[in-house]
């Protein structure tokens, strides 16, 4: 079982603490920005903030991407905005399962359910509570999650630009 007491165990779990941080920051600031692009593509507020209330933020993303193919810009850009949106699309399923089933580490979890049994140990991925623990390789990766912040950094940088851009035309 889980040893709360070894520091070799706490740092391994610590490890995770800011990648995951980081990770629901991100998406948040990526809801704003969300926001920020339906107000800069829209043109007109009753609707722009009709379009804020949908609940689901992919079906916020799907609109903006086709917002943006209606919108007076030049192709260069449309394929840039377009390509940028489309990579948050990729990373929602990551967010979902972040945010709506909170992760568990399984370092050392000796895991035994009707679902499955598993005897897991040193173990370095998590896994959604909701679901049973699975093969290895199954989880999030502290890689793949580290990996993701870095991609979603990039995006945030160039949308943000690129709607401060658009913004001062006008």
């Amino acid at each position: 079982m889980f040893d709360f007491n070894d520091e070799d165990e706490e740092r391994k779990r610590a490890e995770w603490y800011a990648p995951l941080g980081e990770f629901m920051l991100l998406f948040s600031n990526l809801e704003f920005t969300c926001n920020e692009w339906i107000t800069l593509l829209c043109n007109s507020k009753a609707m722009s903030n009709h379009i804020k209330g949908l609940w689901s933020f992919k079906k916020r993303v799907d609109l903006i991407i086709e917002l943006i193919s209606e919108y007076q810009v030049t192709e260069a850009k449309r394929e840039l905005w377009v390509s940028l949106w489309k990579s948050i699309n990729s990373n929602i399923t990551l967010r979902n399962t972040i945010a709506h089933n909170p992760p568990f580490d399984n370092f050392g979890i000796e895991f035994d359910s009707s679902l499955a049994s598993k005897d897991v140990t040193r173990a370095v991925e998590i896994h959604q509570l909701s679901k049973p623990l699975g093969d290895p390789g199954s989880g999030i990766t502290l890689e793949k999650l580290v990996s993701c912040n870095v991609e979603l950094r990039k995006i945030l940088i160039q949308l943000d630009y690129e709607s401060s851009c658009e913004a001062a035309r006008y």
